[in-house]
Parts: structure tokens; sequence; C-alpha cells
């Protein structure tokens, strides 16, 4: 009999299934958003250049403050810290993009001919795989536990969204509308 290889732990198997599902997210988002691009072109819905975003300059800000603080203060190895201050200024954005995107999916406009909602499928279906996909690596860093005061805090997210709902969705910074 010769040398047996073990067989990967189920550890490693969740890390190499979480990696290879991200990945392939990462390669349909571009290939989806393509092919929903190409088509607003060919249908002449775009009309003006793209407005300027004053949200992100607040999160890259937000996910490089996020990596120091997480990269400082994990006692383990530098390895360890490097991978759990990417993991978590990467998927901090998705907990708040992944409620909004399932909120703005039905206000996207103008739709897109000849069928809007395969369109919209098209954007938001790898662009939410890439969320969750994304938030699952969190597993993969020993700094992640589920806690009640996390559940609090998302709890406290949910609010602020719905508080945001009955303000009809406006930039924190744009006027409001007069009555």
């Amino acid at each position: 009999m010769g040398y047996k290889r073990p067989l990967p732990g189920p550890f490693v198997s969740h890390i190499l299934f979480l990696l290879v599902a991200w990945g392939l997210a990462l390669i349909a988002f571009p290939a989806c958003l393509s092919a929903y691009v190409q088509q607003v072109r060919h249908d002449h819905l775009i009309h003006a250049a793209v407005a300027a975003n004053p949200i992100q300059p607040v999160t890259l800000t937000a996910a490089v403050v996020l990596f120091l603080i997480v990269f400082l203060a994990t006692p383990h190895g530098w390895w360890v810290r490097l991978t759990s201050g990417a993991i978590a200024a990467m998927a901090a954005p998705m907990i708040f993009e992944l409620p909004f995107d399932l909120v703005i999916m039905a206000r996207i406009y103008p739709a897109v001919p000849p069928d809007p909602a395969l369109y919209r499928a098209l954007f938001f279906v790898p662009l939410i795989l890439v969320e969750l996909t994304t938030l699952s690596l969190l597993t993969m860093t020993p700094m992640v536990r589920l806690a009640r005061p996390a559940c609090c805090w998302l709890a406290l997210m949910l609010l602020v969204f719905a508080v945001w709902a009955l303000a009809g969705f406006g930039y924190p910074s744009a006027p409001r509308p007069s009555r």
C-alpha cells in the first residue's frame, strides 16, 4: 500500500467553496453588466453623462479606516490580520448595499425594452450574488461571531432604511421636497 493523502477537512472545503462562488460571482457581474449596458445603448436610453457619486468617497474612506482598525486590532499573525482586514473592508459596504439594492430594484428608470424584468434581473441577480458571497467571506476570518449586539445593529440599520423609505430615498444632502 502506498501513501494516502488525507482528504481536506470540512473547513478547507468550505473556504474553497466560498472562494469559488465569490470568484464566479465577480466574473458574472461584469459580463451581465456589459450585456445590460449594450442593450441600454442600443435603445438610446443613455442621454447624459453619469452624475457625480457623493457617497463613493465616504465609502472608500470608511473601508480604508475599517481595514486599518481590523489589521491593527487583530491579535493573530500578519497574514490573518491582512486577510481579515481586507475581508472586513470589502464586506462592510455590502451590509448597506444588499438591502439598498433590494429596495431600489423595482425603481430602476428607464425600463429597458424589450423585457424590463429580464434586464433588471440581468443587472441585479449577479450584483446580489457578489454581495452575498462577499458577506459570506466573513466566515473565513476568526474575528467574526454573530452576537446579540450585531443583531441589534442590524435591526437599527433596517430601521434607518425604513425611515429613509418614508423620506423618499433621497441623498442626505439633497434639498427636502417642498410641500
